[in-house]
């Protein structure tokens, strides 16, 4: 009953003060509501202004801008053009006329000559939109703040000419735009899309990025949010109408709920004393009346759930604190008893579990001797009789006492056969004395177990391998002798058959049958050892490459070129003796070991033997097929540390060799190698020269026979070394062809002349009718990423329509199709076939592939006055160009009377020193934009 009125008395007063407290915080909030609505007016004010000045200023500066680009047009005094719009508006920095490509015109500042920067994106879409204005983002560099504007302008017959960009310096402009001053220290902003400050009358935070997270209040237009002083504020946006920005006003918060502070600290001071008064009431029913019953009350429960509760009386001298003490007192006594009783109860259980431990532990260790008697029987068993190898248990007089199922199979006999045989019957005879002796080892040493390799003999598979696995298990008597053996058997005939075929694969060429690299080089190291012991011994190597393969491989077919590859290692084998090793190295190359021959005349015979072989038609399928062999020759010396050191030899003689004149065979001296060394050298110079761009290219003209003007040029690459050496054409394109690194050359020949090219029409318009022949490599045609490479440079300099690559005839022949063809023709590619009459001339491919021009080589050229058949040699081609609608382009024109003689052939194009040496690209420009040849 104490209990619930004293609970009654709080919640009335809990209850009044409540309501009390409700008033007072409904007179605080229409405080602040009111604070709030006069700051948002100030803010929007403000907001307002400062964005209408920027919007009034952008609107000034577009329509210069237009009318600036207009005047373009009809004014022919640019610059001052340009001065006069700097001059009417002061917050220009500068003015700059650009071309499509964003190359600088004309600029109204003599200091700053660099281009204004417009994406290429907004300059494509400027020349299409003569009337769009571009706005940039703000760009904040040395505490200066500055945008740019930018539109097209176009000629008198309204034709795009390019881009006028201005440049705005908002610190300028800020100063005029945002003056004004809210409250005493709230501030205007101008923000960028990006939510950067662009324009204050703060000039330290220009370029500052404003927090994006922020509180909008749902019942005004403001919102809260941190400033950039790190402090809590009050902004309003206002967006601008000319550009995507937006002006913000902040204001602190301290210095906007300013008027509503009185009513508020007297609002807390009045909640603060009502709090103080309730904590009190509550402080004194609790401690005096409730605690003690609810303590007391808790000690019963605790009391019938069987536990001994520990009470304190918070008031021992009244009624509740002497009730408690007695009740604690009696907890006490009953605590004790409860405590003995308890103690003679766990005494005795620990005595029963020691003795009831010690019986279950007698059984489990009977239990566990008997069941694991019983597994190991049982597993024996199972193991014996299922296991995947044969095995059997054998008396020591060598008879079968037990044998399992896979031995039975291994041996191809039933069990009760096999049980009557001892495995003598099986063992091959030479191998039964090393198990004889196995088994006395077993019995004279420590070691329970020995196993060996044995030869045994099938029903009816013959000759097997097996693993012979032996156990020795001795008797348990006094004397502790063998009584049986347990035998495994393993049978591993097809590993050993793997083996030798792993063995065989290892030292072959699996294609031909013949010997490969590392049976090879281990031969010759082996007549190296001995040719140290005898000084008298002697062989040779020779070194094979079969010419035109890769012509033959890549028209027919690869399995053509592995047929040929087979038969050529026949005739070998058919032209060479028993002692040779024959072997292939990889592709078409292979090598022969001459060993113990008599002199380098018996050598020589043999190669000649072997190239007269292959004058003979190869029958491949239903080709016949015409193939001959370069060959290298490396006579054994004491030097030779390696196999690998002759066999070096002997390919640099067959290098030697196939680039002079293919077919025939050289004997390796020390000059080759030399000459190898150089090659390398020069390789690596090539290198070099492409990482630090000493390569240049000069321009040699094309002229209109009839007009006698410039049609085209043809690009030259040209090598001067930073030391200034200039090397020839002919040393460096056949290194960079045979290392590859003509790709990589062709690649950046092609790009530089587009370049040029694009520079040269930025220049003059007259270059737009203008045609640039490149060279191409047969590795480049060949490259994967060839047409992917062209695709990138077009894309950059958009001259396709302007862009010739010339090919050799045999490259039309060897590798590429029609269809490789038109995919570069369809990209506005011409084509041109150079040097022709001087490859394989055919009328089919004149016919199949789209080409556009022919080019009589210069060697016909120079002699048709001279001989007669060169004469008509040009006139047939000039015929036959004319036949196929293609244009002819004769290189080499040095005389007057060349020119002449060509012209009433009907050629319509020269090119030579006649015309012009080769120039530079700058020579081009200043010397033949669309000029007359006299």
């Amino acid at each position: 009953m104490t209990v619930s009125l004293a609970r009654q008395l709080i919640r009335k007063v809990l209850w009044l003060s409540l309501m009390g407290l409700v008033g007072l915080g409904g007179v605080v909030t229409l405080s602040l509501m009111l604070t709030f609505q006069q700051v948002q007016q100030r803010l929007e004010q403000a907001s307002l202004t400062a964005a209408n000045d920027f919007d009034d200023v952008f609107l000034k500066l577009e329509s210069d801008l237009l009318a600036t680009s207009t005047s373009l047009a009809s004014n022919g005094d640019i610059s001052k053009l340009l001065s006069q719009m700097r001059s009417r508006n002061r917050y220009l920095m500068q003015a700059q006329l650009l071309n499509h490509s964003g190359d600088l015109f004309v600029s109204s500042s003599r200091s700053k000559r660099q281009p204004i920067n417009i994406p290429f994106v907004v300059q494509s879409r400027l020349k299409r939109n003569i009337d769009q204005i571009y706005i940039s983002p703000a760009n904040l560099d040395d505490n200066a703040l500055s945008v740019e504007l930018a539109t097209g302008f176009t000629d008198e017959l309204g034709l795009s000419q390019g881009i006028l960009a201005i440049q705005v310096d908002l610190t300028e402009l800020e100063n005029q735009a945002i003056q004004q001053q809210v409250g005493k220290t709230g501030y205007v902003y101008i923000l960028d899309e990006a939510q950067q400050v662009v324009a204050t009358n703060q000039l330290h935070r220009l370029g500052k990025t404003l927090p994006e997270q922020k509180f909008s209040l749902s019942f005004l237009n403001l919102s809260i949010r941190q400033g950039l002083n790190q402090k809590l504020v009050l902004s309003i946006d206002q967006s601008l109408q000319r550009v995507p920005w937006s002006a913000v006003v902040e204001q602190p918060v301290t210095e906007a709920i300013q008027p509503a502070v009185l009513p508020i600290a007297l609002t807390i001071i009045v909640l603060f004393v009502s709090f103080r008064v309730i904590v009190d009431i509550l402080c004194f029913s609790q401690r005096d009346i409730v605690t003690p019953l609810q303590n007391l009350h808790q000690g019963v429960e605790e009391f019938k759930a069987g536990h001994i509760p520990q009470l304190t009386p918070a008031n021992p001298g009244n009624e509740l604190g002497q009730l408690t003490n007695a009740f604690q007192n009696m907890v006490i006594q009953l605590k004790k008893a409860f405590e003995e009783l308890e103690s003679r109860v766990k005494e005795r259980t620990s005595q029963l579990e020691i003795t009831n431990q010690a019986l279950q532990q007698e059984v489990a260790k009977h239990q566990a001797t008997t069941q694991s008697l019983l597994k190991s029987e049982i597993q024996f068993r199972q193991t014996f009789q299922l296991a995947p190898i044969g095995m059997a248990l054998i008396s020591v007089d060598e008879t079968f006492l037990m044998v399992n199922q896979s031995l039975c199979e291994l041996l191809d006999l039933p069990e009760k056969k096999l049980l009557l045989k001892t495995w003598s019957d099986f063992i091959e005879p030479g191998d039964l004395e090393i198990v004889r002796a196995l088994i006395q080892d077993l019995s004279d040493s420590q070691q329970t177990s020995k196993q060996c390799e044995v030869r045994c003999q099938s029903q009816t598979r013959g000759p097997l391998f097996v693993v012979l696995n032996l156990v020795l298990i001795n008797d348990f008597g006094t004397e502790k002798k063998p009584s049986h053996l347990i035998a495994q058997i393993v049978d591993v005939t097809d590993r050993k058959k793997a083996e030798e075929q792993l063995a065989y694969e290892a030292l072959h060429d699996h294609l031909t049958g013949l010997a490969n690299r590392c049976f090879l080089i281990e031969v010759i190291d082996r007549a190296l050892r001995r040719l140290r012991r005898y000084p008298d011994y002697v062989f040779a190597v020779l070194f094979l490459d079969l010419d035109r393969f890769k012509m033959v491989n890549d028209s027919l077919g690869h399995n053509i070129g592995d047929e040929l590859l087979i038969q050529f290692a026949q005739r070998l084998r058919h032209h060479l003796r028993e002692e040779d090793t024959i072997a292939r190295l990889g592709g078409d190359e292979f090598a022969v070991l001459l060993d113990n021959i008599g002199d380098r005349q018996e050598v020589i015979t043999i190669v000649e033997r072997i190239l007269s072989a292959l004058v003979p038609l190869f029958e491949v399928g239903t080709h016949q097929v015409s193939v001959g062999a370069s060959i290298g020759i490396a006579f054994c010396s004491p030097h030779y540390a390696s196999a690998k050191d002759v066999l070096r030899d002997a390919d640099i003689a067959m290098y030697q060799m196939k680039k002079s004149r293919a077919g025939e065979y050289a004997i390796f001296h020390e000059g080759m190698y030399d000459q190898t060394l150089q090659r390398l050298e020069l390789e690596s110079q090539i290198r070099q020269a492409l990482e630090q761009q000493e390569f240049f290219l000069n321009y040699q003209p094309i002229v209109d026979l009839k007009t006698q003007t410039i049609s085209g040029f043809e690009a030259l690459v040209r090598w001067q070394k930073s030391d200034g050496t200039v090397i020839s054409p002919g040393q460096f394109i056949p290194v960079a062809e045979e290392s590859g690194l003509i790709v990589e050359l062709g690649s950046w020949v092609m790009e530089q002349a587009c370049r040029d090219l694009q520079y040269w029409r930025s220049q003059n318009s007259e270059f737009q009718s203008i045609e640039v022949s490149v060279n191409l490599a047969r590795d480049q045609l060949q490259h994967p990423d060839f047409l992917q490479r062209i695709d990138q440079i077009l894309s950059t300099f958009q001259v396709a329509d302007s862009l010739k690559l010339e090919l050799t005839e045999s490259m039309l022949m060897e590798s590429h199709s029609v269809t490789f063809l038109h995919q570069l023709k369809r990209r506005g590619i011409k084509l041109s076939i150079d040097d022709f009459g001087t490859g394989y001339s055919s009328l089919r491919y004149l016919q199949n592939f789209p080409v556009d021009t022919l080019k009589i080589d210069r060697s016909f050229v120079m002699k048709m006055k001279k001989t007669k058949s060169d004469m008509e040699v040009v006139r047939a081609i000039i015929s036959l160009a004319h036949t196929f609608g293609l244009d002819v382009v004769a290189e080499g024109v040095e005389t007057t009377d060349q020119m002449h003689h060509l012209s009433i052939l009907g050629c319509q194009f020269g090119q030579g020193f006649l015309f012009s040496k080769p120039l530079n690209a700058k020579q081009v420009k200043n010397q033949f934009i669309n000029s007359l040849i006299s």
